[in-house]
């Protein structure tokens, strides 16, 4: 990370500290998230707080300066069953249970004129890995982002965030109805990159547009060293029924990036964190991608359906200029009721409360879905491979913290000339506050 923004970030935070302490006024009662999810805020979907509080003891609200302090513990298990193929391909997959990620997260405001909102996270492993990270990365800083909300127009958000792109990408790692992101996004799409976007407010709150500016180099300093990347985004909601609990959002999100050192690579797990790479184009000569990303949801009651199409096209006249491509469609359904918030300034979906929590006498939310996902990283001189899964799955959300996910997939893979087969018996344990 680069020093000077962390400087900048060290320098923001004890600005509004000490406003705060100079002020010395009695601390306020925090916001619930319930009367905010349409506010733009740093971290986005990823800093929505839980609802309901787990302790009390994690805020401080004061005249300059808020914080809030948050965690997140995710404890995975897998068990494989592969055909031969599969085995040849990939290696045998080893059943294990296994810490998915431990997070600790900072988030608040800096009480200037101009209030400015920031989000700082730190990982062991990671939750969120994207082109752009290596699962021998244990430890990192995910996310160091500031926002500056402009009145009646927008808000400008800068530091290492995400990039507006792709709805599943833009959600809560955490709050996904599946376990993981689909192969296409981790394998196209950065988790995040060091930038700053701008996001336009509509009146009507039926419509967003964002655009920024990425640098890869930004974090190390060395801007002429990174790689670039300009991304925007657009959506549009053809159906806002708040009484009817009816909603419909569509989006499109175009990414222009440049090949980090001449090179790229695409690469993605099946869904399943500690397996092996399904596909993997391995190295190859480029300049630059364009990439195109759809976006689709149709929420009319407790029933939510999803997808997305990524299109990706290289510039690279070694390996015939190939076009990759992948979607994802899913469908989840709450039995016991409940919606997601969808942040109609951000257009993304927050956070799950259930209605009736366990611990207030309650059964909790009570969650199934299913997905089909896809990715083709075959063309040209690149034989990357093709994959494709179906999953069935179950999430229990006990409380606003504790949740409990079972999902079994089949795996198709067609790469090398075999077609490997694998089933995937997975169990997730969440911890949220």
């Amino acid at each position: 990370m680069n020093k000077k923004i962390v400087a900048l970030s060290f320098g923001l935070f004890i600005a509004g500290a000490a406003n705060s302490a100079l002020a010395q006024t009695p601390a306020e009662t925090p916001t619930p998230a319930s009367q905010v999810e349409d506010a733009l805020k740093a971290g986005d979907a990823e800093a929505e707080p839980p609802k309901r509080e787990f302790v009390k003891w994690n805020h401080y609200e004061g005249k300059g300066l808020s914080v809030n302090f948050g965690m997140a513990a995710l404890f995975d298990g897998v068990a494989y069953n592969q055909n031969d193929a599969s085995e040849r391909q990939i290696g045998k997959q080893d059943n294990k249970f296994f810490v998915r990620t431990v997070r600790a997260v900072l988030r608040g405001d800096i009480k200037t004129g101009t209030p400015i909102s920031y989000f700082l996270s730190y990982e062991y492993i990671g939750f969120d890995r994207g082109a752009d990270t290596s699962a021998d990365e244990k430890w990192r800083l995910t996310d160091l982002g500031f926002t500056v909300p402009i009145k009646g127009v927008g808000a400008v958000n800068f530091g290492k965030i995400k990039e507006p792109i792709a709805l599943e990408r833009l959600g809560a790692g955490t709050q996904l109805p599946t376990m993981e992101r689909a192969p296409i996004i981790d394998a196209v799409l950065p988790s995040r990159n060091n930038g700053i976007k701008f996001t336009g407010l509509i009146p009507s709150q039926r419509a967003t547009y964002s655009i920024g500016w990425f640098n890869t180099g930004l974090g190390d300093g060395n801007i002429s060293n990174g790689a670039n990347s300009v991304t925007g985004r657009v959506t549009y909601l053809p159906i806002d029924n708040k009484e009817a609990q009816q909603l419909m959002h569509v989006g499109l999100g175009v990414r222009w990036a440049e090949a980090k050192g001449g090179k790229a690579r695409l690469k993605a797990r099946p869904e399943a964190f500690k397996a092996d790479y399904v596909i993997d184009t391995g190295d190859f000569k480029a300049k630059s991608s364009t990439t195109v990303v759809p976006e689709f949801v149709y929420y009319p009651g407790p029933l939510m359906i999803t997808a997305e199409g990524v299109y990706d096209w290289f510039k690279a006249s070694d390996s015939g200029n190939p076009f990759f491509n992948g979607s994802y469609i899913s469908a989840a359904y709450m039995i016991t009721g409940e919606r997601r918030n969808y942040n109609r300034q951000g257009a993304y979906f927050g956070k799950l409360s259930p209605k009736k929590p366990v611990d207030q006498g309650g059964p909790g939310a009570i969650e199934v879905y299913s997905r089909y996902s896809y990715a083709d990283t075959d063309d040209g001189s690149i034989k990357g491979g093709k994959f494709d899964r179906i999953t069935l799955g179950a999430n229990w959300f006990a409380t606003d913290h504790w949740r409990l996910e079972l999902s079994y997939g089949h795996g198709k893979l067609k790469k090398s000339g075999d077609t490997g087969k694998t089933d995937f018996f997975q169990t997730r344990l969440q911890f949220e506050f």
